[in-house]
């Protein structure tokens, strides 16, 4: 639980330079400007992802997910269809 709340903090601190992102390692890290977006990293070289529409990135979960008004709505609209 510490190690993970830790390496969420220092994710979150990561500078950049030059107004892009640094990686600090292999992986998948939020983009702090726009939550439909997050930053690949591999080798050092970083690469902004979208996520599909509808989608923000949870970095918890390290996976697109759905927005919480979007989610209501398909709930809402599943009810309907299948309820």
């Amino acid at each position: 639980m510490h190690t993970t709340l830790a390496l969420y903090i220092f994710i979150s601190l990561v500078k950049r330079i030059d107004g892009m992102f640094v990686c600090p390692n292999d992986g998948m890290f939020e983009n702090a400007n726009d939550p439909n977006t997050f930053w690949h990293c591999a080798h050092g070289i970083n690469y902004l992802k979208q996520c599909p529409a509808s989608l923000i990135w949870s970095q918890a979960v390290q996976t697109c997910v759905w927005n919480g008004k979007y989610l209501y709505l398909f709930l809402a609209r599943s009810y309907f269809i299948y309820g």
